[in-house]
């Protein structure tokens, strides 16, 4: 498992957290982003920030749970 994935954030991604419903313009960079990037999860205290994401959303805690679950 990689630890950090740093992406680029080109126009286009701006373009579509502009157009999103997004109400954070930065949660939406995030979002697209990381949809962008092929990633499956965003890991953020804040998931109901993200209730118009396409991936994953969970908490940091919730993703360790679930990684302590799998590795059982």
């Amino acid at each position: 498992m990689e630890l950090v994935n740093v992406l680029n954030v080109g126009e286009s991604t701006i373009v579509k957290a502009l157009d999103s419903k997004f109400k954070d313009l930065e949660d939406g960079v995030q979002s697209f982003s990381a949809e962008e990037g092929n990633l499956k999860i965003i890991l953020t205290r804040n998931v109901k920030d993200f209730k118009w994401s396409n991936l994953t959303v969970l908490t940091p805690k919730e993703f360790l749970s679930s990684e302590m679950e799998s590795s059982l």
